[in-house]
């Protein structure tokens, strides 16, 4: 009875129990961990997803890779499997709560990240940087196994735009020819952060707002027009004037300056 009760709960099985009793699949186990094992993580690898109908053992499977790289000596001495189980994140909502949760897994791995400030901006990405920064101080490498990935997208559907990693400028819309690039964002982000005093959490990422500048600007579009992935245009019109002004001088404004600085080209 207790096996038939493990049989869908592969997690609650012995290590030992679940690699016994593992004699499905075998083909595909073994091509994934040559893919792992042929990795060193250097550059980030292809991710993969295995589909497949409840019941069908993928979850045994992601159980068993996890063995398997904890029992392969040229494998665990610097790479660290991490199985998320369905149930661990349920009450996941936002990446945050995704690092935190492989936060926790680390810890009893004997790897602590410093802690992050939960009020501040970037909240996701600074703790995203404390777990990276943790594995490099221990000179390991992380490889997340999540089951049932489906149900953790739906839950990080409302915030689905702060899912950075999946396009080439870091955002969830379309890219346009007139985005500046991350790298370029960050030389001049200080100077966009002093124009206006903050006196609650910014709740829409700046570097979305001052894009979405640039493509009016390139386009030469009503504020009413920006494409659909924008911040909404009243907000982007709002900081379009504080970094429009100028002084009594006749200095360039700000986002003149800002411009210039960057190199970037409006429209011809």
């Amino acid at each position: 009875m207790q096996t038939l009760a493990n049989l869908y709960n592969p997690h609650a099985q012995t290590k030992q129990a679940l690699i016994d009793g593992f004699v499905v699949r075998r083909a595909m186990f073994q091509k994934l961990f040559n893919f792992i094992k042929k990795t060193d993580m250097r550059h980030p690898p292809q991710h993969l997803l295995i589909e497949g109908q409840r019941g069908m053992g993928k979850t045994t499977l992601l159980w068993r890779l996890g063995y398997e790289i904890e029992n392969d000596v040229a494998l665990n001495s610097w790479l660290i499997p991490i199985v998320l189980a369905e149930e661990a994140y349920y009450h996941v909502m936002d990446l945050a709560g995704l690092w935190e949760e492989v936060a926790k897994q680390l810890k009893d791995e004997g790897i602590e990240c410093e802690a992050v400030d939960a009020s501040v901006e970037d909240y996701e990405r600074n703790y995203l940087a404390a777990l990276t920064h943790a594995l490099d101080l221990a000179d390991k490498k992380v490889v997340l196994f999540i089951d049932n990935i489906g149900e953790l997208f739906k839950n990080l559907f409302k915030v689905i735009e702060k899912v950075k990693s999946l396009s080439d400028n870091g955002t969830m819309r379309k890219t346009y020819p007139s985005d500046l690039s991350r790298k370029q964002f960050e030389q001049i982000q200080p100077f966009l952060e002093r124009a206006r005093k903050r006196t609650s959490p910014r709740k829409v990422e700046l570097y979305e707002i001052f894009c979405a500048v640039l493509y009016v600007l390139k386009s030469r579009c009503q504020w009413r027009m920006l494409p659909e992935g924008f911040p909404k245009w009243q907000l982007v019109y709002y900081y379009w004037r504080i970094w429009s002004k100028t002084n009594d001088e006749g200095k360039p404004s700000l986002l003149e300056q800002l411009l210039k600085k960057t190199g970037w080209r409006g429209p011809k």
